[in-house]
């Protein structure tokens, strides 16, 4: 279990106690998690194709393409974060490194089962074809480069940042348009499939949609973050300043709409066209809206939390955020379980996406607060690793 900073001085000082308003934070992306979850499998209009390789055609329904877009905030949440539990961590680097590959091998064997269930083949089988690579196995790979790492001074993972940014940009630009991507261009910047048997058979062997390399500087950011906390040097008012400057950064290479869109231009004028950036590989506007718009909402709760009023334990969004892996594994059984058994009907409307992750979310609590019960009272070795 990570540990987090607690408010003892107007700045966040380093303790020994868990810092609520991450927890809060993560809980509230894993929410939203679910809707896209819900959604991608009962909206017959989900909106998708956040790539140029994968594009969503134009023009954009605003009703299904804001619902997309406020889950948006998950992935990139999830990593920062993540980052900044490495900081504050007091487990070795050995441990660190045994914990991504953990979250590699989820990801290869019972994540995947889950979604070639939901696509029809495949069932449940841990080791089949196709294999998904998604945001788990980011992290768990982000997570080994970021424990190799967490010693380095700052101005080493300034440079990794700004340099990984650039070279995804540039191989994602000399990639061309087509999703079908050599397997390590795929894996490592560019996201796509690949077919092993020349597409027999499934019409891809592997699917990546979280290629690693674009996503270790948003881990190195949260890395940055964490060292700051743990200085005690971080403020309400410093985190919401971070955001703006963020969202500033957004506006202005939006606007130029060049170098920095990874090739997923505006089509047009209208706001729903400058919200709809590249999330597969993650573009610079990407990351820096919806990293802008979390340090935003960060600066809220802790400016919340430093009222110092009594924090509600059995919080369902604090609960969410110390077991997330536990919910993550959770919440995509329960969403095909829903589909089963006709409570939540294919075929609809992003209204049934909102009221389905309310019912999913609430459906999973009282066991995400039963695990977090066992896991902070028998505190055995292998809740380490969820």
């Amino acid at each position: 279990m990570h540990e987090h900073a607690e408010l003892s001085s107007p700045p966040l000082q380093r303790s020994d106690e868990r810092l609520p308003a991450l927890d809060w934070l993560r809980g509230l992306v894993m929410a939203l998690m679910a809707v896209d979850h819900v959604d991608a499998v009962v909206n017959a209009h989900h909106a998708q194709g956040d790539s140029v390789a994968w594009q969503q055609p134009y023009p954009l329904s605003a009703p299904d393409f804001l619902t997309r877009f406020c889950t948006h905030l998950c992935a990139p949440t999830f990593v920062f974060l993540a980052g900044a539990g490495i900081a504050l961590s007091r487990a070795g680097t050995g441990h660190l490194i045994a914990r991504g590959l953990v979250l590699v091998v989820l990801e290869l064997t019972l994540v995947s089962s889950y979604w070639r269930a939901g696509e029809g083949g495949g069932g449940w089988s841990l080791f089949a074809l196709p294999v998904f690579v998604q945001v788990i196995a980011a992290i768990g790979v982000a997570m080994i480069a970021a424990a190799l790492l967490r010693r380095a001074p700052s101005m080493v993972l300034a440079v990794l940042i700004v340099g990984l940014l650039v070279a995804t940009e540039l191989v994602r630009g000399s990639a061309g348009t087509g999703w079908a991507q050599p397997l390590w261009r795929s894996l490592s910047f560019t996201g796509g499939t690949w077919r092993a048997d020349g597409g027999r058979g499934w019409p891809v062997d592997v699917m990546v949609l979280y290629p690693v390399l674009p996503w270790v500087p948003v881990m190195l950011g949260g890395l940055w973050f964490g060292r700051r906390l743990q200085a005690g040097t971080v403020t309400p008012v410093r985190v919401a300043l971070a955001g703006v400057v963020a969202i500033a950064a957004f506006g202005v290479v939006r606007w130029l709409d060049g170098f920095g869109n990874m090739q997923l231009h505006r089509r047009g004028p209208g706001v729903l066209e400058w919200l709809h950036n590249s999330k597969y590989p993650p573009s610079f506007t990407f990351l820096a809206l919806e990293l802008g718009l979390m340090a935003l909402v960060l600066a809220a709760l802790l400016a919340w939390q430093r009222r110092r009023r009594p924090i509600w334990r059995a919080n369902p969004l604090r609960i969410l955020g110390q077991v997330p892996m536990f919910f993550y594994l959770l919440h995509l059984p329960l969403i095909g379980l829903g589909v089963a058994l006709g409570v939540l009907p294919t075929g609809a409307t992003f209204v049934t996406s909102w009221w389905g992750a309310v019912l999913v979310v609430a459906l999973a609590l009282p066991l995400c607060a039963g695990y977090r019960w066992y896991k902070q009272t028998f505190r055995h070795r292998w809740t380490r690793y969820l």
